[in-house]
């Protein structure tokens, strides 16, 4: 949600969401944000950068970094900001875990 009303995502901390920021105790970012984003919104939240959670989908939908065994590069992008990041979708971990396992055993058995 904007300033203006409108539902649109904004994949960081800026002048649109800042006053939400603000009243709120901590933020959850989209995960569609991109490289620079952290840093970027760092610098807008100030002294509560730490309540500024970057988001990450496991499951790799236009996450930076790309998800799935890749999440470090977005968790290293966040903490190298000063934040800390909300990752969503981590069953998609353990489903590509079994998946590969079950993979593994069954060309064991050949």
């Amino acid at each position: 949600m904007t300033t203006e009303g409108i539902l649109e995502w904004q994949d960081t901390v800026n002048d649109l969401n800042l006053p939400f920021f603000e009243a709120a105790d901590a933020v959850f970012i989209n995960y569609t944000w991109k490289e620079d984003t952290p840093a970027q919104a760092a610098a807008v939240a100030g002294a509560r950068k730490h309540d500024v959670y970057m988001g990450v989908d496991v499951f790799g939908r236009n996450t930076y970094g790309g998800g799935g065994m890749t999440c470090d590069v977005a968790l290293t992008a966040a903490r190298s900001a000063g934040q800390a990041c909300a990752c969503i979708f981590l069953a998609c971990l353990c489903s590509l875990h079994l998946t590969v396992a079950s993979h593994t055993l069954s060309h064991d058995n050949h």
